[in-house]
């Protein structure tokens, strides 16, 4: 269960990333061990988990503020 999470966590960076490869240049490690992270091959350091979950989280964020951004007319509250 465990690996799961972390792959998805992989996977969803990757997508905000624009994909493995830009997401491997963010990180400043090679294609391959992003991919192996991917398939669940290889563990994933903390210290890369807690970047990886750090740019969930500004993403998500940001996404929340466009929203309520939208829908306040571009109004901030």
């Amino acid at each position: 269960m465990r690996e799961s999470m972390h792959v998805k966590v992989v996977f969803r960076a990757a997508q905000i990333s624009g994909g493995a490869e830009a997401l491997s240049q963010a990180l400043g490690v090679p294609l391959r061990e992003v991919q192996a992270w991917m398939r669940s091959e290889a563990p994933i350091p903390d210290e890369v988990f807690s970047r990886l979950l750090d740019s969930i989280i500004e993403d998500t964020l940001r996404r929340l503020n466009a929203k309520r951004s939208a829908n306040n007319g571009g109004l901030q509250g």
